[in-house]
C-alpha cells in the first residue's frame, strides 16, 4: 500500500516511481476491502442521513431487493465513511471533452470549468462499502446548479452495477491504495494496471459541529437526464492536497493545474437516491376510491 513517505518521496519527482506503486496495487486483493450490504432504511430513516455504526455490517448479509440477477441495493443507499473533494479550475483548452446531459451547460468561473476529484472511502455501517475516485463537473440546468459525474471509478462489483442502473453514473472498476494511518490520506488509483492518479491529503482546521451538505447530480440516460438527489451531513476539514495525474490517463486534463480548495467531509453520513414512490394500489387513498368505485 502507499504510504505518506512514499508519496512524499515521489514529488521529488523520480522518474519511474509511479510504476513502483502501480505494481504494489497489482497485488491488490478485492478481498481485502470487503463489499458490506446491509438491509436498507424505511421511513424517515429512508430520506434523512442516519449514524454510522461501528462494526455493522458484516460481508454477506442478503439485503431486500438484491436477487441473483441484481446484485446491488435499491435506492436510496445510505452510506458512511470519509471524503475528500478537491476543486480545480480548468481553462477552455484543458476541459474534459465528456458530452453533457440535454438541457444543461458548463457553469464557468471567469471562463473556465469548475471541476471537482474525490478520493472517498465508504465504510462500513451503510448498505455498501467500498473504496472511490470520481471526477465531476458543475453544471447548470437553468439557474439551478449541479454536478455531472465525467469518471468515476471503485473497487465494488455491487456499486457499479448499481450506480450505472439506477442513476446512470458510468462506474468502472478500479484498484486502489489507501492509507490513512496518520490521519491524512495517502491515496493511488489505477485501472486495468495503468495509473489513474494518486494524491496525498493533508487535513486541515475542522469547522465546529455537523454541517449539511445537499445537490443533485445529473448524467445522461438514454438522450434524457436522470437527476438524483444526494443529502448528507459531516464534519468539515479545511485542508489542502498534492495530486499527481497519470499523463495518459483519464484525468490528464488536470495536469499541470493544481486545486484552488481541497475539503474533507468527514465522519459522513449520506442519503443518495430516493424512495421508489408507492404504486397507486399501495396509497390509502387509492385504496377508498377503489372501494367506493366498487359499490
Amino acid at each position: 500500500m502507499i504510504t505518506h513517505r512514499e508519496h512524499a518521496e515521489r514529488e521529488g519527482g523520480q522518474p519511474g516511481e509511479q510504476k513502483g506503486a502501480a505494481s504494489q496495487l497489482d497485488h491488490h486483493d478485492e478481498r481485502d476491502h470487503a463489499h458490506t450490504v446491509r438491509p436498507p432504511r424505511r421511513g424517515v430513516d429512508a430520506i434523512l442521513p442516519v449514524p454510522c455504526e461501528v462494526g455493522a455490517g458484516p460481508a454477506g448479509v442478503t439485503i431486500a431487493g438484491m436477487t441473483d440477477e441484481v446484485s446491488y441495493p435499491p435506492e436510496p443507499w445510505v452510506l458512511c465513511g470519509q471524503l475528500h473533494v478537491s476543486v480545480w479550475l480548468v481553462p477552455r483548452g484543458s476541459r474534459p471533452s465528456h458530452p453533457l446531459p440535454s438541457g444543461v451547460r458548463r457553469l464557468l468561473v471567469a471562463g473556465r470549468a469548475v471541476v471537482g476529484t474525490a478520493w472517498v472511502d465508504y465504510q462500513p455501517g451503510g448498505v455498501l462499502s467500498y473504496r472511490e475516485l470520481l471526477a465531476a463537473t458543475l453544471v447548470r440546468d437553468g439557474v439551478r446548479p449541479r454536478a455531472t459525474i465525467t469518471g468515476i471509478w471503485v473497487d465494488s462489483v455491487p456499486s457499479r452495477d448499481g450506480g450505472r442502473a439506477l442513476w446512470a453514473i458510468p462506474k468502472e472498476l478500479a484498484r486502489f491504495a489507501f492509507d490513512a494511518a496518520t490521519g491524512d490520506l495517502a491515496a493511488e488509483a489505477h485501472i486495468n494496471g495503468r495509473p489513474i492518479a494518486s494524491a496525498l491529503v493533508r487535513r486541515g482546521v475542522r469547522l465546529p459541529g455537523r454541517w449539511p451538505v445537499r445537490f443533485r447530480i445529473v448524467q445522461d440516460r438514454d438522450g434524457q437526464p436522470r437527476t438524483t438527489r444526494v443529502r448528507a451531513t459531516a464534519r468539515i476539514e479545511l485542508g489542502r492536497s498534492d495530486w499527481r495525474i497519470a499523463p495518459d490517463g483519464p484525468l490528464a486534463y488536470l495536469r499541470g493545474l493544481r486545486p484552488r480548495v481541497t475539503v474533507t467531509l468527514a465522519d459522513f453520513r449520506m442519503t443518495f437516491g430516493s424512495a421508489p414512490v408507492a404504486a397507486a394500489a399501495d396509497s390509502p387513498v387509492s385504496g377508498s376510491s377503489a372501494v367506493a368505485g366498487s359499490r
